[in-house]
């Protein structure tokens, strides 16, 4: 049984996402775990908030937190272990 699913390439940066916004969101996510000394893949509410205040200061793209949390569950955790300190 073939389930077809498209490339990932073909998908990812559809719709408001951009390669800008997830190194914005990268960013300041690492900045924030290593200024408060946290490891892991575990990241308070609070640094999404702080981080969508960084992109829309940096890109001036307003983006709600829950919005951010969802790219990084879409990224899995895989992919967040080998991006995040």
């Amino acid at each position: 049984m073939s389930l077809n699913i498209p490339p990932w390439k073909t998908f990812f940066y559809k719709a408001n996402w951009t390669h800008a916004l997830d190194e914005s969101l990268l960013q300041a996510i690492n900045r924030l775990k290593q200024e408060h000394g946290l490891e892991g893949i575990a990241i308070p509410k609070p640094f999404f908030h702080i981080a969508a205040a960084d992109i829309a200061y940096d890109l001036g793209v307003n983006m709600p937190w829950d919005a951010l949390y969802d790219r990084l569950q879409l990224w899995g955790v895989d992919t967040c272990r080998s991006r995040l300190c």
